[in-house]
């Protein structure tokens, strides 16, 4: 007699799928706007079916392509998680630098003319970055270093009449710029005296 057998097997198990991600940029001074891209994900058996983010700075988001932005500086380990329509999933990461705004660079050449008995006039050349404001600090006498503001000025000046100072006088002054981010180093020291 002729005997047949077959042999059942159960369906194939699920094969996870494999999580890509590509990061841009990847470094950067803040606020930084980085894109994350899972879509080079695949799976061997099936289809990604979910993309889950997680920044590195406590904040999550969802997509294939999505964008975040980080405003502080730091390094942050981003990590995708892709999900299959099986349900398996699969995990990598990726590394953030994100590096603080530099300051605004020192004034220069700042040289102190005295104009009368009562008021000096100073010039200076700016930095080549952005600012917002002029600091101008002055101190009193020969060979003072007691400094104190005399003024704020918008981050575009480069010149300053100080008025109302006493009569033969010596007077020393420094500025430094300030910027969002900062303030600069400040200007090389310039003195004179007022006339009698």
């Amino acid at each position: 007699a002729l005997v047949t057998c077959w042999h059942i097997t159960g369906a194939a198990a699920n094969r996870p799928p494999t999580a890509v991600m590509t990061v841009t940029p990847s470094s950067g001074a803040a606020p930084l706007s980085v894109t994350f891209d899972g879509s080079g994900s695949t799976d061997p058996d099936g289809t990604v079916a979910s993309w889950s983010w997680s920044f590195g700075d406590g904040t999550v988001g969802t997509g294939r392509v999505t964008t975040h932005q980080y405003p502080n500086a730091g390094t942050f380990t981003a990590t995708l998680t892709v999900a299959d329509d099986g349900g398996a999933s699969n995990t990598t990461t990726g590394v953030i630098v994100v590096t603080a705004v530099a300051g605004p660079t020192a004034p220069s050449k700042l040289t102190a003319n005295a104009l009368s008995a009562s008021s000096i006039g100073l010039k200076w050349t700016n930095g080549t970055t952005p600012q917002t404001s002029v600091r101008v600090e002055r101190c009193t006498g020969a060979g003072c270093v007691n400094f104190v503001q005399a003024a704020t000025l918008p981050g575009t000046a480069t010149a300053f009449t100080d008025n109302g100072l006493a009569p033969k006088t010596a007077y020393t002054y420094r500025v430094r710029a300030t910027s969002a981010s900062g303030d600069s180093p400040y200007s090389n020291t310039a003195s004179t005296r007022t006339k009698p």
